[in-house]
């Protein structure tokens, strides 16, 4: 009697489709942890610029509009700079209503004279948005 050596395709074929549900689950988590990636990084910058508009408000000085990310002062002085975002991600910019904050839809309020402001920025394909006023920053859903 001879012994065959090696697989039964049966074998074969439940290998290849548990490695294929495997691959499915691992690109699924990755895709999503991307995601939560980039809206942290969008927390921290944010977070970064109410800083420097605190300071800002606290010397009496109006915000810059985030013309050029990564080149535009917060405000006069040299006290910070508008970060630059994750791509898919915007600031949303006086008169595009684009502050999504869960109360509505409001404008951008880069005033400073009556201790209040309110910078924020968004993602439709990430689903969220990023508000901040001189008390702190709250991520919410886009609507």
């Amino acid at each position: 009697m001879t012994k065959n050596k090696g697989f039964t395709l049966l074998e074969l074929l439940v290998v290849i489709a548990l490695t294929g549900i495997f691959a499915v689950v691992v690109i699924a988590s990755l895709t999503s942890t991307r995601g939560r990636g980039r809206i942290a990084s969008v927390q921290t910058s944010l977070s970064a610029v109410r800083s420097a508009a605190n300071t800002c408000m606290t010397a009496g000085t109006a915000l810059n509009s985030p013309a050029t990310p990564g080149t535009t002062l917060v405000c006069t002085g040299d006290i910070g700079i508008w970060n630059v975002l994750p791509s898919s991600w915007s600031y949303a910019v006086t008169g595009s209503a684009d502050c999504h904050d869960g109360g509505g839809t409001t404008d951008l309020d880069l005033t400073t004279i009556d201790g209040v402001f309110k910078i924020c920025a968004y993602s439709s394909s990430d689903a969220k948005n990023v508000s901040c006023t001189e008390v702190g920053c709250t991520t919410s859903t886009y609507q």
